[in-house]
């Protein structure tokens, strides 16, 4: 029994000794002050669009081509120019259309479970047709 009051004792002492009041300046910590910048650092995040499910995830630009895939009732894909699959949660009618050259600016979506099962999935952000004449 006293070995258990004597560990609570000892934690709770240590529990103490870890909450820090003052800055390394010896100064008393404004809390209001870092419920602020907090509040500040949150609105920024969440205009820049990242939220929870995005931090981390910045948009990244990219040629591609639009490919329709018959699978699972068929759905629309894009092949990077740097090999790899990406499968666009919201990509409009316009550039749904199979071998269409585009330069797509996205964001990935981690966690996202489609019926696809094909490439990475992508939230479209700009997309623009390649002109390939040129």
């Amino acid at each position: 029994m006293k070995f258990t009051f004597l560990s609570c004792l000892i934690f709770f002492a240590l529990g103490l000794a870890g909450c820090q009041t003052t800055s390394d300046a010896g100064e008393p910590i404004d809390q209001d002050m870092v419920d602020q910048v907090e509040e500040v650092v949150d609105d920024a995040e969440e205009k820049m669009g990242l939220n929870e499910s995005k931090k981390g995830m910045l948009a990244e630009s990219l040629l591609g081509t639009v490919t329709y895939l018959d699978l699972e009732g068929g759905f629309y894909g894009i092949v990077g120019e740097d090999g790899n699959k990406y499968l666009p949660l919201n990509l409009t009618e316009d550039f749904q259309q199979d071998s269409l050259k585009v330069r797509f600016t996205y964001q990935r979506r981690e966690g996202v479970m489609t019926i696809a099962m094909w490439g990475q999935a992508v939230d479209i952000t700009a997309i623009e047709r390649v002109n390939t004449t040129d």
